[in-house]
């Protein structure tokens, strides 16, 4: 874990032109995103479409992640950041993320963001097929994903500490976020942009070659985490290999229960791979290219 210091981070939205700033508490952040090997330590289980105990953990819902949250506080006697209601995340069946939504765009950048990327979302894939993003319009990612790449999955976030409190997936479960505990949880997205960033106000921390893995140098794969540059915190792949469940409910008004993804991951195009991208997925999908990290608060 890094410690990583207060701030204020200013996230913003492509697609309703909105930008909000966050005054972020000191906290600790994994160093690398959660890797199969520590996935199975806690759960005894291998959900990942790619193998390797160093490989980043995905085809993992958000409700599995908040889960191994507690089952990783408890198993090192801190107390569980989340309390979670009856049949929270019963809906997250065998095809999730297998199937993707329907109704939600391939890989719609729900957020350019005003980094200054000349080419955010600019460039439409022209290999339109079974997963075109509907939303392209408004997303400004006509990208499709017929070419073999990771299924279908819409993105998501919002409000953070304001939606910890009973917050429904959709399937009849709730969750609560328990502010004073001392355990694991997944960062809000301002925390997440906040470590990313580390300080730097560009749409990178540093050259996307140097520092990611995405598909202009993936060979069309996942690697082994730490295997790119770190950012000045010292913190590995926050873009690229795999995009990381943020806490945040992504817009209730329009997307319901849709939760924040950040980063980019290893089969997307330059432009998803900025600290300002949001996307979203339902809480119960598990995506093949979708992972997280873990934060733990500082008690001051």
């Amino acid at each position: 874990m890094v410690a990583i210091p207060a701030g204020r981070v200013t996230l913003s939205d492509r697609r309703t032109q909105r930008s909000w700033s966050v005054e972020v508490e000191p906290y600790s952040i994994s160093r690398f995103p959660v890797t199969q090997s520590e996935y199975a330590h806690v759960t005894g289980q291998r959900p990942s479409a790619a193998h390797g105990d160093r490989m980043p953990v995905e085809t993992v819902s958000w409700w599995d992640a908040v889960r191994f949250c507690n089952a990783l506080s408890r198993s090192e006697g801190l107390s569980p950041a989340y309390r979670i209601g009856a049949g929270a995340g019963a809906g997250a069946g065998a095809n999730a993320g297998a199937d993707g939504d329907a109704n939600a765009g391939a890989d719609g950048d729900a957020n350019a963001g005003a980094d200054g990327d000349a080419n955010a979302g600019a460039d439409g894939d022209a290999n339109a097929g079974a997963h075109v993003d509907t939303n392209a319009s408004d997303d400004g990612d006509a990208n499709a994903r017929a070419d073999g790449g990771p299924k279908d999955r819409a993105k998501a976030g919002a409000d953070s500490r304001a939606q910890a409190s009973a917050d429904g997936d959709g399937d009849g479960g709730s969750i609560e976020w328990i502010a004073s505990a001392d355990g694991y949880r997944l960062p809000t997205e301002a925390e997440w942009e906040h470590a990313c960033r580390a300080g730097t106000t560009g749409p990178r921390y540093g050259e996307l070659d140097e520092i990611a893995w995405y598909r202009g140098n993936s060979d069309g794969r996942m690697h082994e985490v730490g295997g790119k540059r770190p950012n000045a915190f010292g913190l590995y792949d926050m873009l690229g290999n795999v995009w990381d469940w943020c806490w945040d409910v992504y817009d209730a008004e329009v997307y319901g229960a849709y939760r924040v993804l950040r980063g980019g991951g290893w089969f997307d195009e330059h432009w998803s791979c900025r600290a300002s991208v949001r996307r979203r997925s339902h809480p119960s999908f598990r995506p093949d290219d979708v992972g997280f990290r873990v934060v733990r608060s500082v008690s001051l």
